[in-house]
């Protein structure tokens, strides 16, 4: 419908010069507006840990992405873990999609992120995890299990929580990707 359109006017255009739609221009009379707006950290969302937050200058705006890239078994999953655990410690809701782990797995290594208890502790007295876990956000933290999963599902689902602050896909290269070229997926 719409995007048959779109494609229709495109072909019928004499000029593919852009309009003058979402156009900014600044000069050197903005310098001082546009330093106070990204000097001002309420805009920021803080990051756990610290020290990543640091290097974040002090947090990541709403519209940022960060993609954690390394080896296998060097703690990717324990950093999502540790930032989507300190968002939800502050009230932030957050949707953490996974096609690697069980979410049973997940859930503790998040209960022992969340409030500071070992494993062998939770599994000791779950009543007691469970309350100090949800005292602590717990119920800001959504876990998506995919199996692969799609970005096509990611979006589907996102629909369902607008009020989330960040979005996680953990093991990104596990997602069934329609493509033979190696750069779309």
């Amino acid at each position: 419908g719409d995007l048959l359109e779109e494609y229709v006017a495109l072909q019928s255009a004499e000029s593919l010069e852009a309009a003058d739609e979402g156009l900014e221009k600044y000069t050197a009379a903005d310098i001082l507006t546009l330093l106070q707006e990204e000097a001002d950290s309420s805009t920021r969302i803080p990051i756990m840990p610290r020290a990543l937050n640091e290097r974040l200058d002090e947090g990541m705006r709403p519209s940022d992405s960060m993609i954690i890239l390394a080896r296998p078994e060097l703690g990717k999953t324990a950093l999502v873990l540790t930032i989507a655990c300190g968002l939800a410690r502050r009230g932030k809701k957050v949707i953490l999609f996974n096609n690697e782990e069980r979410i049973q797995r997940l859930f503790i290594r998040a209960i022992s992120c969340i409030t500071g208890l070992t494993v062998p502790q939770i599994r000791q007295d779950l009543t007691t995890a469970n309350r100090l876990a949800m005292e602590a956000g717990f119920g800001n933290l959504v876990f998506i299990s995919m199996s692969p999963g799609s970005p096509k599902q990611i979006d589907a689902e996102l629909e369902n929580y607008p009020d989330a602050v960040a979005y996680i896909v953990d093991q990104l290269r596990n997602l069934a990707i329609k493509s033979d070229n190696k750069t779309v997926q």
